[in-house]
């Protein structure tokens, strides 16, 4: 990789920051005059000292304020060639912002004495938080601003000295594009198509091997050809499961087996953390997960250094089906994978290369504007030999003099680095500061734009330049935006999940740039670690060496990672002794990050960080200190994994800066006076109680709120009056609201909760409502105006008799109404007034409408455009609904009577497919679906049917494709009539059919050719497998926990299953021996698991092609 010397990365000196400069000072003496007002209002004798301290510090602060400009000037520059200056300058700032600190917190602890409604409260809260920054404070102040002062006397004869040296103006520029566009590919569509083929290639072709390896130089484009790929439709159909992991991010196996599985499974939780994890047990999770699945896994950005970490992954996913894939993007095909087919990556021609480089460099409509960059641009497209990073980054500065200069120097080296170093250079200051920010953390690192947002507005890197409108969460987000409409952060979308990456070249890059004043140390570096450093990243392995770096006093940013290579050692009392030491010595500390630090208790110290911004912690924490709450200047306190907190602290309402409380909203409940944290941007639950500091009032002034709002025990809640002081419709940027009674209420007249409802009327911008236990007879007046609302959840609004009309809603998605006990019919009004009914609403479930007769629809009118899922659960009385429009794609009919009068409209298209889930006693479905729907039926879901005959709306589902059967009660010949009548068959499950003694003779049935997939489970009086000597499509067999199937169970001839490639016997008892005839030699994967040991034994001294794909577990 290219690495970047000090003097490529110097920056010009930003317009801006010297129009910042004399504002820190400012800034410093209003805090100052603030503190000094507030201080003598409270008239108290011990604060007589105040004025003579303010004088003084006033005092110091006007000769500063003549000085700032010049220090300012110097620290913006901050060129690595001019050494010394430029970094006093930046110490000279920083003292400057440590003394503002000091300043504030002195203001905020005035502003604290207590003086409200629960002044006992605060006041037991203050005395017990015993704050250190006592009275002899000031003076300490006093002598720091004198100290910076110094500093600046000697700095600014040697600014006078360089006469400009330090700086050149940047280069006049046409702008930079700030919007951040949709990413557009040029030039890789046939690349795509190719690798596409090489991934589904037919089985009967010349085996494929299983891996494929992309190969190419660095900004070729590797990682987007790959997702493009990943995301292809075709791709999608074929596997059954795809997984992407970045490699170049992990450094031991079981780190990459835990990646693969958790982005395969995510619902995987895997082994406790606080226990070692024997790697092969992640090996047979894996082997098992990949070999009854077709999977694709990429492994992204793999380099040689990784072979040894590659060598015991790559032994279970070879074990995978053989239409599984691996992908591998790579600058050169790893040893270890010397075997696989490797497609390389050709440089973009010329033209992709224009049209890359003019998609960014102009917006729409605006390329004609500049017909001279046009005509430089064409020329600057043959000199970046093809690289499509180098295209983008180049674009991006659409500076005049800096597409010449490329003309006339060309890309240094033939290479992208220069293209890098450009567009670095001509970024604005503050986004230098919020990119090289980011070489904190490790290559290919996934970045949340709002965690990195929180973190640069904690280091100060965030100003409102005036815009006092803007939250500082919105402008941070503007500058990421920025930063990726300049390529600075890739965009990667997997399936549906998007998060972004910092390109290796660009990562390596933003450590050379700032390498002074960011420093990362990964396990195995040495502490050679530069005295300047101010923001400091260390993996937990390396935090010993830490303790003897002198320069922990001036840190702002200690974040401690998780080291790949970490045991439960790591959680042990040495490291919390070295963590205590570090921390008693980094006081000025704006952000901390222990979120990989799993202890039941924070350090003490901590409370000592008085600076602290930004605090990230285990979630393993059980309780934190009631002093926490005299880290006045927090702004995000964030829990990590699973919470196991206790309870917050009740002295965590005395943070009044806080913005981001990120943990599980049912802590924030049981807080006291919780309006005082007015600043909160995130989710909060309050249980309304009748007491001071529970009241529904206490949500007057929490109007930033942005996530889930949750409202409980609204029981408590007396009048309409009272509900209004919520001020809920202030709070215009609230995503979900939660309105909750108790069972309580039900004690309550309904006129009660009717009036209560009204007067919560949220910001009609709400987009998910959830009402819960209202007892009221009639929907508030208010609900029909929520038109952004796309998610509306009506749960045990026992006497809500007449739904209101909800169809009107035009952007509403998905209602689910639930426990409507004295709902009997749902009629017109329902579906509202507008044209169309219901425009927008893809879901719509009913469950446990115990009274409900019927449903009337309309004639006149267009209803349910949109609809793809019904679902009708527990309404034991419905016998007719309206007809639904053929976009319905999967109907749930649970605990529901016979419905003679249901139809959904036909479907108009052969290719359209239906799942249909049906959970009911009566197994007839005569009546149940417009006969045309049946036809289209692809997936077939029964569960709980007491008796199904072969009816001839069965013989109906002539596309059936899938059948699940559940809790059935078929006899064998009923079975095998029920399975004649479905022709198309492929995939079939039985589970827990109790009549069941033997699977149905499929040659007389007529199924046989199709069915590729059996899977029998729970059949607990199955004997007989003997027809499955007629299963010639057969590839995948699983017999699962039926206690009476023997080795005899299996047919004499089960070797001739020519196209079995897949058997799995987990937890049968019985069988001590494989089928007598032997096992099909086209088997590839076999399977034992919790059977008896004999059978164990057997299977482990068989010879055959799957001895190497062979998983035997729990078998005692």
């Amino acid at each position: 990789m290219m690495k970047f010397t000090k003097g490529d990365a110097t920056s010009g000196l930003d317009p801006s920051s010297l129009a910042e400069a004399p504002k820190l000072v400012d800034s410093v003496a209003r805090a100052m005059e603030g503190l000094a007002e507030e201080i003598q209002s409270l008239d108290q004798g011990h604060w007589k000292w105040v004025p003579r301290w303010i004088k003084v510090v006033a005092t110091e602060l006007e000769l500063l304020k003549t000085k700032m400009l010049q220090i300012w000037f110097i620290s913006a520059v901050a060129d690595p060639q001019h050494g010394a200056p430029a970094q006093q300058a930046r110490d000279a700032t920083y003292s400057i912002e440590v003394i503002q600190d000091k300043i504030e917190y002195h203001r905020l602890q005035s502003n604290l004495v207590p003086r409200n409604k629960i002044l006992n409260h605060l006041f037991k809260l203050l005395l017990a938080l015993r704050c250190r920054w006592n009275r002899s404070n000031p003076n300490r102040i006093i002598r720091e601003i004198k100290a910076v002062n110094e500093k600046a006397r000697r700095l600014v004869p040697l600014l006078d000295k360089g006469q400009g040296q330090f700086c050149s103006p940047p280069p006049s520029s046409l702008g930079s594009v700030s919007d951040t566009r949709q990413t557009v590919v040029y030039g890789r569509d046939r690349e795509r198509d190719e690798v596409v083929r090489m991934l589904i290639r037919s089985c009967g072709e010349a085996t494929p091997e299983i891996m494929v390896s992309l190969v190419g130089d660095g900004g070729i484009g590797k990682t987007t050809l790959a997702q493009m790929v990943f995301n292809d439709e075709s791709v999608r159909k074929h596997f059954d499961v795809r997984c992407w992991v970045s490699v170049s991010s992990v450094s031991n196996q079981m780190e990459l087996a835990t990646e693969i599985l958790r982005s395969a499974q995510p619902s995987w939780v895997g082994s406790d953390e606080n226990k070692m994890v024997d790697f092969q047990v992640l090996q047979s999770e894996l082997r098992q997960f990949v070999a009854s699945k077709i999977c694709l896994i990429v492994l992204d950005d793999v380099c040689n250094s990784k072979d040894e970490i590659l060598l015991g992954i790559l032994t279970p996913l070879l074990s995978a089906d053989s239409r599984s894939r691996i992908l591998v993007t790579s600058r050169m095909v790893p040893h270890i994978l010397g075997s696989s087919q490797v497609y390389t990556i050709n440089p973009l021609d010329t033209d992709d290369c224009w049209s890359l480089l003019k998609e960014h460099a102009f917006p729409i409509d605006d390329e004609n504007v500049h017909p001279d960059l046009q005509l430089i641009g064409k020329e600057i497209a043959t000199k970046t030999n093809g690289s499509p990073l180098a295209a983008k980054l180049v674009g991006e500065t659409r500076s005049k003099a800096h597409w010449r200069n490329i003309l006339e120097t060309g890309l240094q080296d033939g290479t992208v680095f220069s293209a890098l170093l450009l567009s670095y250079k001509n970024l604005p200051g503050h986004l230098k500061r919020c990119f090289t920010y980011c070489s904190l953390f490790p290559e290919d690192y996934k970045f949340d734009p709002g965690h990195l947002s929180r973190l640069w507005i904690a280091e100060g890197f965030v100003h409102p330049q005036g815009r006092a409108e803007k939250r500082m969460e919105d402008i941070a987000r503007e500058y990421f935006d920025q930063l990726l409409s300049r390529s600075f952060f890739q965009e990667i979308n997997i399936g549906h999940k998007t998060y972004y990456l910092v390109h290796g070249l660009l990562h390596e890059l933003a450590k050379s740039a700032v390498e002074e004043d960011c420093f990362r140390i990964d396990d195995g570096m040495n502490f050679d670690i530069p005295s300047t450093v101010r923001h400091l990243s260390v993996t937990m392995n390396s935090l010993p060496g830490l303790t003897n770096f002198s320069g922990l006093e001036k840190l702002r940013t200690l974040l401690i990672q998780p080291s790949l290579s970490s045991s439960s050692s790591c959680f042990q009392e040495d490291f919390a002794v070295n963590l205590k030491g570090i921390l008693a010595k980094s006081k000025h500390l704006h952000v901390l990050d222990l979120s990989c630090y799993n202890s039941e208790e924070l350090p003490n110290c901590i409370n000592d960080l008085l600076h602290l911004r930004y605090l990230s912690i285990h979630g393993s924490i059980q309780r934190l200190p009631e002093s926490i709450g005299r880290l006045w200047h927090l702004q995000t306190l964030r829990f990590t994994g699973e919470c196991s907190l206790e309870k917050l602290p009740a002295s965590i309402i005395m943070l009044v800066n806080l913005r981001h409380l990120i943990v599980e909203t049912k802590y924030t409940a049981g807080l006291v006076g919780i309006g005082r944290l007015a600043n909160l941007q995130g989710s909060l639950e309050l249980h309304i109680e009748k007491r001071e500091g529970h009241k529904l009032e206490e949500l007057r002034n929490i109007n930033g709120l942005r996530g889930l709002l949750k409202i409980k025990n609204l029981e408590n809640v007396s009048s309409y009056e009272e509900a209004c002081k919520a001020e809920l419709n202030k709070k215009t940027h609230l995503n979900s609201l939660n309105l909750e009674w108790s069972f309580a209420s039900r004690n309550n007249p309904p006129h009660a909760d009717v009036e209560v409802l009204e007067g919560l009327k949220p910001h009609q911008d709400i987009k998910v409502l959830h009402i819960r236990r209202y007892c009221g007879t009639k929907a508030p007046s208010w609900l029909l105006s929520l038109q952004q609302v796309h998610s509306l959840h009506l749960i045990n609004c026992r006497s809500l008799g007449i739904l209101p009309p909800l169809g009107n809603l035009g952007s509403l998605r998905y209602l689910h109404m639930k426990e409507l006990c004295v709902v009997d019919r749902i009629g017109h009004e329902f579906h509202g007034n507008g044209d169309v009914a219901f425009p927008s609403l893809s879901v719509l479930e009913f469950d446990d409408f115990p009274k409900l007769r019927e449903w009337v629809g309309t004639e006149d009118k267009i209803s349910f455009p949109c609809l793809e899922r019904l679902i009708i659960v527990d309404c034991p009385e419905l016998v007719r609904i309206p007809p639904f429009s053929a976009t319905t794609r999967e109907v749930t009919i649970e605990r529901t009577c016979f419905m003679p009068y249901m139809r959904l409209v036909p479907f108009s298209s052969d290719s359209e497919k239906l799942q249909l889930d049906v959970c009911t006693t009566s197994g007839h479905f005569n009546g149940l679906l417009h006969k045309q729907h049946l036809k289209v039926v692809a997936a077939l879901n029964i569960t709980g049917v007491e008796q199904v005959v072969a009816t001839e709306e069965i013989g109906s589902l002539v596309s059936l494709q899938r059948l699940q059967l559940r809790r059935c009660n078929f006899t064998d010949y009923n079975f095998s009539r029920f399975l004649q009548a479905l022709p198309c068959l492929s995939s079939l499950e039985i589970i827990d059919l109790p009549n069941l003694t033997s699977l149905p003779a499929l040659e007389i049935v007529g199924v046989s050719t199709m069915l590729t997939d059996l899977s029998v489970r729970n059949c607990q009086f199955l004997q007989s497998l003997s027809s499955l000597q007629f299963f010639d499509s057969l590839k995948y067999l699983v017999i699962e926990r039926c206690p009476k199937v023997t080795a005899t169970s299996f047919p004499l001839n089960f070797r001739s299953l020519s196209s079995l490639k897949v058997l799995r016997i987990s937890h049968c008892s019985e069988p001590q021996s494989l089928p007598m005839c032997g096992l099909p030699s086209s088997l590839e994967t076999l399977h034992i698991t919790g059977c008896h040991p004999e059978l164990s034994k057997q299977s482990r001294n068989m010879k055959g092609h799957y001895v190497e794909k062979l998983t035997i577990g729990n078998c005692t």
